[in-house]
């Protein structure tokens, strides 16, 4: 008597959907649009299975430049940055290599913070004028610094004690 299945009959094993699948992966594949494709996210991957940080295959096209360009793979925790924050535009010029991600980190806090005024994406605008809830005499504030309810500590003081009473 033969061993297996019989043949037109399915493959019952738990693991046959994977070998299906895995022989329409890659140029294989009914969807292949010529080893490129892009993540919601925006960044562009590659098609590189034998590279040693592929993903499913895939792996980022910036790291795969920026590995050209210094000639060796790139360690898992290095990062390579964007310098015009658009993640499709892999071009060397606009890629800047960081050694972990806490320096990249470190890089974006430093470059925010140094930008002055509306050039700075945490700058929550400059003075502003307004009255004083308790005596309606007029004062200025930072948005970033007080609620703008109160031009003193005195002030704030006995308007608070006075909407609790309220």
């Amino acid at each position: 008597m033969k061993k297996g299945r019989p043949k037109g009959s399915k493959d019952k094993s738990k693991n046959a959907h994977l070998n299906r699948s895995k022989a329409h992966m890659g140029n294989k594949g009914q969807n292949w649009k010529g080893g490129k494709s892009k993540r919601e996210n925006g960044y562009v991957l590659i098609w590189k299975p034998k590279h040693p940080q592929a993903k499913n295959g895939y792996v980022l096209e910036h790291r795969l430049v920026m590995e050209k360009k210094i000639g060796r793979y790139l360690k898992s925790k290095e990062v390579v940055h964007h310098i015009n924050e658009k993640k499709d535009d892999n071009r060397i010029e606009n890629l800047r290599l960081f050694e972990n991600n806490g320096k990249h980190r470190n890089y974006h806090k430093h470059k925010n913070s140094s930008q002055e005024g509306s050039n700075n994406p945490n700058w929550k605008g400059g003075k502003i004028t307004t009255k004083c809830n308790y005596c309606g005499r007029k004062f200025q504030y930072y948005k970033s610094q007080s609620s703008g309810k109160f031009c003193s500590k005195i002030c704030s003081n006995k308007g608070r004690n006075r909407e609790d009473l309220e």
